[in-house]
């Protein structure tokens, strides 16, 4: 490596504190320069394009070697970054958000073909999980998880080519979520609300019913059809029991929106519960529903579920805003950072790059 290019003191020692659980010298040195090249190269983040932006020498195999076939390890990398970004920061809640990456081919780690509900048609991509540490001004993912399509249990083949794990198998989304915020846990982080995005996530209601015994609490976003049980034990899906609360049928506490929200927009919240399958358990506490209005729009702007209590709807309806900072976050991941670069085909590799990346934008962001 060529150690006369100038570097900024700052960079080099937050790489050197987040990568300090790196074993080897020339693998700290790996992770300045990828993470220097996230941060100054424009355009597609290649190994080739990072070696040329940021060393001016022909290193783009070494790069790669170091993402996708050295051995070290993410997690202790993550805990630190984790560690770094709540020092600074001062998270108000942990954001979980999925991100789907567009990716050719069939043998890169979680790829298959999917409907995806915002394109609003079926792609071959990956569908990454992320943990953002998130304030009022946005968020810094530290940490992430690759979903499995069924198809990747069974074919020895694919996995075989990917690296995959033994123990690394498909299940439920939601599971992904709780594995995120248990990570979280783990590391003795201080804790924040959880907020999701669940529009588009399966298993939404069983997702509520694990994060009810959460605490400090839960706000997740959920779409018009999702089921809900009001007080009197009528059960109708959340859109239709916005319009009965709109139309004043039903008992809501309303209040206007504040700075952080669109113009003019006011907020409703009402007790429901989760439909219960069987007798309800003596566990099974209420959440409300909070729905975000519109003067100028008929329909409801956004719905989310919260454990919190009713004295805390305008707190709920501010972090559930969050979930909209986070997807400018994942915008400026894919645009700015290299999101969707990402080159190689493996497992490890795959955690290797989200967590380079994640590196660059926590410095980006708040260091």
């Amino acid at each position: 490596m060529d150690e006369t290019i100038e570097v900024p003191a700052t960079l080099t020692r937050f790489v050197q504190e987040v990568f300090a659980s790196l074993p080897r010298l020339d693998q700290r040195r790996w992770a300045e320069v990828y993470v220097r090249g996230l941060l100054r190269q424009d355009g597609r983040k290649s190994a080739r394009n990072i070696a040329d932006a940021v060393l001016g020498i022909p290193v783009a195999q070494s790069l790669q070697q170091f993402v996708n076939q050295s051995p070290w390890d993410w997690r202790p990398v993550r805990d630190r970054l984790a560690a770094l970004v709540a020092e600074r920061t001062s998270p108000v809640a942990w954001v979980v958000h999925g991100t789907v990456i567009p990716k050719s081919g069939r043998y890169s780690v979680g790829v298959a073909r999917r409907y995806v509900a915002e394109a609003g048609r079926t792609i071959s991509c990956q569908v990454g999980k992320a943990l953002f540490l998130a304030d009022d001004r946005g968020g810094v993912p530290v940490d992430w998880r690759i979903a499995l399509p069924a198809s990747w249990d069974d074919d020895a083949k694919l996995r075989e080519r990917a690296r995959i794990p033994p123990e690394e198998r498909s299940r439920p989304e939601w599971s992904y979520v709780l594995d995120l915020i248990g990570e979280q846990e783990r590391r003795g982080a201080d804790p924040a609300p959880v907020v999701v995005d669940g529009r588009h996530l399966d298993g939404v209601r069983e997702l509520a019913g694990r994060l009810r015994s959460f605490r400090p609490g839960f706000v997740l976003q959920v779409d018009a059809g999702i089921p809900v049980e009001l007080q009197d034990g009528h059960v109708a899906k959340v859109g239709e029991c916005a319009q009965e609360v709109i139309r004043n049928r039903r008992p809501a506490v309303v209040w206007r929106g504040g700075r952080d929200v669109e113009l003019g927009s006011y907020f409703l919240s009402v007790p429901v519960r989760l439909p219960a399958a069987g007798p309800r358990s003596t566990s099974d506490t209420p959440l409300r529903l909070i729905i975000q209005r519109s003067p100028e729009d008929p329909l409801p702007v956004n719905y989310w579920l919260t454990s919190l209590p009713r004295d805390r709807g305008e707190q709920a309806a501010r972090l559930g805003g969050l979930v909209r900072r986070t997807e400018h976050d994942l915008r400026r991941l894919r645009l700015d950072f290299g999101l969707h670069d990402f080159e190689g085909r493996s497992f490890h590799g795959w955690h290797h790059y989200m967590t380079l990346v994640s590196a660059a934008y926590a410095y980006h962001c708040a260091f």
